[in-house]
């Protein structure tokens, strides 16, 4: 039982350093974060302008709200698999146990998740006058990120790019976006079960890759 106890707070340990891992490459690589963050500025204030002089209806302006939820995550989540050189994944492989990596890495795209979901939230409750409840936001992104992160995972196996990692996305994405973007305030289950199901293949499906 002690034993356990030990390399359980060893993992998350690990998993603590290694999502600062990740943000401090981000960081260092100086590009993906900036271009997430760009993006959803870019994109508030051209929707703010067309709502301000065209005016939207609500049904209209929260499917684009869902929509740019996608697209800012895609400019941030699947880089994580698709931009890595080969010598940074021996570094993490070198650094952190295997365990330890994979939390490490569903904790920084958690992070990635929350904070992006809060910007568009905060940015579409100033500029466009609409957004829906924070909490709906929040949650809604995870399944969102953790699938474009899956997909990504896999087209990095296949050695590809973003294109099929969109593709493969697609499924998993479909669900979300339409439970979400259908109704104002959608049950929340469906979609904690969604992660939930998405967070047992990630932690299933990347130790096999990561051996490969």
């Amino acid at each position: 039982m002690n034993e356990l106890l030990h390399r359980a707070r060893r993992v998350f340990r690990e998993g603590a350093w290694g999502m600062l891992w990740w943000f401090r490459l981000e960081l260092r690589r100086g590009q993906g974060l900036l271009t997430a963050g760009l993006f959803m500025i870019l994109l508030l204030l051209v929707v703010g302008l067309v709502i301000q002089r065209h005016g939207l209806p609500g049904q209209t302006i929260r499917l684009i709200f869902w929509l740019s939820e996608v697209f800012i995550l895609f400019q941030a989540i699947p880089r994580l698999a698709l931009e890595r050189r080969p010598e940074e994944w021996r570094w993490l492989y070198q650094l952190f146990s295997a365990e330890g990596e994979l939390l490490g890495l569903w904790l920084y795209m958690v992070g990635l998740s929350v904070g992006g979901s809060l910007g568009l939230w905060l940015g579409a409750s100033m500029l466009w006058s609409y957004a829906p409840a924070l909490m709906i936001s929040v949650v809604g992104s995870l399944p969102l990120s953790l699938a474009l992160l899956l997909s990504a995972i896999l087209a990095a196996r296949a050695e590809a790019s973003y294109a099929l990692s969109a593709v493969l996305a697609f499924p998993l994405l479909l669900f979300p976006l339409l439970w979400v973007s259908a109704r104002e305030r959608p049950p929340l289950q469906p979609l904690l079960f969604l992660f939930l199901a998405e967070t047992l293949l990630f932690f299933l499906l990347f130790p096999f890759v990561r051996h490969d």
